[in-house]
């Protein structure tokens, strides 16, 4: 086994500004595949459902990479980070969203929006936390309230089909119970998506060259100023 380990193939580090951009473009395109899926029961226009996911994206790539290097990286390096992926968000957001959705129009409604996951996700314990953030994006009931919806159709089914002159409502009745039934199984795939969207980031993120973060953090910086100095 020792002698496995030293002449095993050291794994190539990746840099920064390309593994970032390709790990936040990917959970974008998790993100948005699964959850217009129908089983999520959000029912909104697509361009709406768009726009959440990639907000979403922008925070599971972040506490991805805060959480599995939170001892290990400096201020700078962590600033970096933050750069780098804050500015390859706002370039996608403008290119994405054509115009209609101008960051800088939108910036304080999508910094709200990923403080609100960031204190859902502080505030409770897995798979809780997932729960609220689904409810939170979905515009749906919580967990708890969706539970407590069933158990009320439930009973009030009980009640029509107890009663002759309410027969008619039966499938009525039914069908909207089936309905809610279909929401709290929301949850448990909002359970799912969003742990698996994390442990991809982070096995993503463990090929990062931490070392060249500040360098790339200059460059796109001196490459932004020279950006300004032509519009001026």
């Amino acid at each position: 086994m020792k002698l496995f380990s030293i002449f095993k193939k050291k794994e190539k580090k990746v840099n920064p500004e390309q593994l970032i951009v390709s790990t936040f473009d990917s959970n974008f395109k998790k993100l948005l595949d699964e959850l217009t899926l129908d089983e999520y029961c959000w029912d909104k226009p697509f361009g709406i459902k768009k726009f959440e996911c990639f907000v979403l994206a922008k925070f599971v790539t972040d506490y991805s990479f805060k959480t599995l290097y939170a001892e290990d990286i400096d201020k700078d390096q962590s600033e970096g980070y933050e750069r780098l992926c804050n500015s390859h968000f706002i370039e996608q957001h403008d290119i994405i969203f054509n115009g209609m959705l101008k960051f800088s129009e939108m910036e304080s409604v999508i910094n709200e929006k990923i403080e609100c996951y960031k204190t859902l996700r502080r505030e409770s314990r897995p798979p809780e936390c997932w729960y609220a953030i689904y409810s939170d994006f979905s515009g749906n009931l919580t967990f708890d309230e969706a539970n407590e919806e069933v158990e009320r159709q439930i009973s009030g089914l009980e009640l029509v089909k107890s009663n002759a002159k309410f027969k008619k409502l039966v499938p009525q009745c039914e069908l909207k119970l089936e309905q809610t039934k279909t929401l709290t199984k929301a949850f448990m795939s909002a359970e799912v998506i969003f742990p698996r969207t994390i442990r991809f980031s982070k096995a993503e993120f463990k090929k990062i060259n931490l070392k060249k973060i500040k360098a790339a953090f200059k460059k796109l910086d001196k490459a932004e100023k020279k950006k300004e100095k032509k519009k001026k």
